[in-house]
């Protein structure tokens, strides 16, 4: 039993894209909607199941291919903000360097406004 189990769950799984493609498009659905006094169906409903199967599939494949050109361009968007991250740091960096330069500077101006 065990091993049945374990190659049940080892198994490939169809893609829902392909089952759902499998159905017929002209595949109908019908079931009764009026009976008459004995019982019997007068009135029949009808769906078109496999065109909505198949739409639903398209449906599928359009949201997967946006999704996947979103992550594309949040890919991109991440990469240009660690750049610009970088780029910010290494700014900073260079504005406290120039701070510190500009206080040595003010303390070695002072030095020679008080020798004078």
């Amino acid at each position: 039993m065990t091993d049945l189990k374990e190659q049940v769950d080892d198994c490939c799984e169809t893609p829902l894209l392909d089952l759902l493609r499998d159905v017929p498009q002209d595949l109908r659905a019908e079931w009764p909607t009026h009976f008459s006094d004995c019982g019997t169906p007068i009135g029949f409903a009808i769906s078109p199941i496999g065109k909505l199967i198949h739409k639903a599939a398209d449906l599928i494949d359009q949201q997967a291919a946006e999704i996947e050109r979103l992550r594309s361009i949040c890919d991109r968007r991440a990469i240009e903000i660690n750049t610009l991250a970088a780029e910010i740091d290494t700014l900073t960096k260079q504005v406290e360097s120039q701070k510190e330069e500009i206080e040595a500077y003010k303390i070695m101006m002072q030095g020679e406004v008080s020798d004078e």
